[in-house]
Parts: structure tokens; C-alpha cells; sequence
């Protein structure tokens, strides 16, 4: 069995695209769901950090729990 050639698949703007095309959008809201209660009366935070942020699709809805992300 032979690999395809996929070329550069994961290489430039294209692959971007892709990605944020098919990744899905609901679960960065279940997230933030589960941390309201938690976080409680701290809300807003000051600050809130997505680390390896790639598309910043996980940064948008942290907007809702911070000042600034």
C-alpha cells in the first residue's frame, strides 16, 4: 500500500482555510459554558490566554469571559 501524494497539504494560507472550514465551532462554547460557573463572581477577568491560539477560533469566545484575550 502506497502513501498519496499530498504535496504540501498542510503548507500555506490554503491549509489555514481548511482548517477552520471544517473544525467544529460549538465546542469552544461548551467551554466557555463550563467555565462561567466556576469562574463565578471573578468575571469579567482581566486577562484570558488560548495558548497555541493557531486559527483564533478558541480566542473569540474568551472574549465573553475577559476584558481582554
Amino acid at each position: 500500500m502506497t502513501m498519496p501524494d499530498l504535496g504540501h497539504f498542510w503548507d500555506g494560507r490554503a491549509a489555514a482555510e481548511r482548517y477552520a472550514r471544517f473544525r467544529p465551532d460549538s465546542f469552544h462554547r461548551l467551554i466557555v459554558d463550563r467555565l462561567r460557573p466556576i469562574l463565578g463572581d471573578r468575571l469579567p477577568l482581566d486577562l484570558a490566554v488560548d495558548l497555541g491560539s493557531g486559527t483564533g477560533q478558541s480566542s473569540r469566545p474568551l472574549l465573553s469571559l475577559a476584558r481582554q484575550v
